[in-house]
């Protein structure tokens, strides 16, 4: 859960960035259909590209990026490390806060998700129970009913009063006709499931808020284009307006937007280089993929390092390299031996507990690493090829993670 916490993090601040600059750039020009798919895209990227990990990006080596980290593991919030050994201290003492944080999470992610279903389901009985007739035009099902309901649709069904299609019927089925078509319905969907993963994120529902407001610019504009008055159709939105919204999920004409609405209608449409503007999205994805970059491990080299920081690298020594590191003895007699070799083309093969080794990424191994971490563990490594400083960074290494042993040792092919 702690790990889905830190994702939806990331989620948040992407939908943040991507948002924002948006409401003063475009979302209140009269582009109904491409601020609308813009919306969409944003929702999108907020879920699939935290999941990404461009490691040319990366700025976890920045000195900015680790003291922000260390403040954080200071603060009791431990810092996910998705392809190194995570820093083992940070958790504020010994009630674990973050654990805590991470339950009340998913306590609002099921409650979100469970209002939504509840009012789906009620919906769907309210479309088919208490009308008076049901009618299907054009592949979409009209249901008139007896008592004074605000007109709604969802997925392809209208429902309407008896009064309202009586007086306006033709105006309201033709609006909530253009929501079926334009399947407004589908990206209630996608924004609900957003809201679950960031139901604590107010940027989220402000965006709900304007992707509404684009559906009903929608409704309205497909309206108009079929004949209707404007100015009949801006009375009829007015005595309307005093109906209450039916549910979140439904498309519905009593849109509490009414002033919004009728200067949309007589709003003129902007130049197209306007649309430019929505390249502002760039600059930001850059800048969010960096931020959640981590660094890729391709050679064995890259993976032994990383446990150590680099200025203990490059401190000289005048060991020899051929020879055994062995730090003091822990008192554990559950001791994990875990075995690593490296060929002498750099690729890596492990075993566990005298195992017979099989071939293992770089970054399937720092996690084998991170796993038995907190415990008594002896790593023996043999390599086909010398690494210069090897032996200095393993005594170091195994010094700050607590190692029992780390033992290396080089067998060059013979020729």
């Amino acid at each position: 859960m702690s790990a889905f916490l830190i994702y939806a993090i990331k989620s948040a601040i992407l939908l943040a960035l991507l948002f924002v600059p948006g409401i003063f750039l475009m979302f209140r020009e009269k582009m109904f259909r491409f601020n609308r798919m813009t919306l969409l895209a944003i929702l999108m990227l907020s879920l699939v590209l935290p999941l990404c990990n461009f490691s040319a990006l990366s700025m976890d080596n920045m000195p900015a990026v680790q003291a922000i980290e260390q403040g954080l593991i200071q603060a009791g919030i431990p810092v996910e490390q998705t392809d190194s050994l995570p820093l083992r201290e940070g958790w504020g003492g010994s009630f674990p806060w973050f654990y805590v944080v991470s339950l009340l999470y998913g306590i609002g992610v099921m409650t979100i998700l469970f209002i939504r279903l509840r009012e789906v389901l009620s919906m769907g009985r309210i479309i088919r129970r208490g009308s008076i007739w049901a009618k299907e035009e054009d592949g979409i099902r009209i249901y008139c009913h007896a008592e004074n309901v605000a007109p709604f649709s969802w997925l392809r069904n209208i429902v309407i009063s008896e009064a309202d299609y009586k007086e306006n019927g033709r105006e309201i089925i033709l609006h909530e006709k253009a929501h079926i078509l334009y399947r407004h319905s589908l990206d209630i969907l996608l924004l609900t499931l957003v809201e679950a993963v960031q139901w604590w994120n107010p940027f989220v529902y402000l965006l709900g808020i304007y992707l509404r407001d684009v559906h009903e610019y929608e409704a309205d504009d497909y309206v108009l284009r079929q004949g209707i008055s404007c100015h009949a159709y801006s009375e009829l939105v007015i005595r309307k307006a005093v109906g209450a919204n039916s549910y979140t999920f439904a498309n519905n004409f009593n849109h509490s937007l009414t002033k919004k609405r009728i200067s949309m209608m007589h709003k003129t449409k902007p130049k197209g280089s306007r649309r430019s503007r929505v390249l502002y999205v760039l600059p930001m994805i850059a800048l969010a993929m960096s931020a959640f970059a981590t660094p890729e491990f391709q050679t064995a080299t890259d993976v032994i390092e990383e446990v150590v920081p680099k200025e203990i690298k490059n401190q000289p020594t005048n060991q020899n390299v051929n020879s055994k590191v062995v730090p003091p003895e822990s008192e554990s007699n559950n001791v994990t031996v875990i075995d690593i070799h490296i060929d002498s083309e750099d690729r890596l093969s492990c075993g566990i507990n005298h195992a017979k080794p099989e071939p293992i990424s770089p970054k399937d191994l720092m996690k084998l690493l991170a796993k038995h971490r907190e415990e008594p563990t002896v790593i023996n490594i043999t390599s086909e090829k010398e690494f210069d400083q090897m032996e200095h960074v393993l005594r170091e290494a195994s010094r700050k993670n607590n190692m029992l042993r780390m033992n290396y040792e080089v067998k060059l092919k013979s020729k």
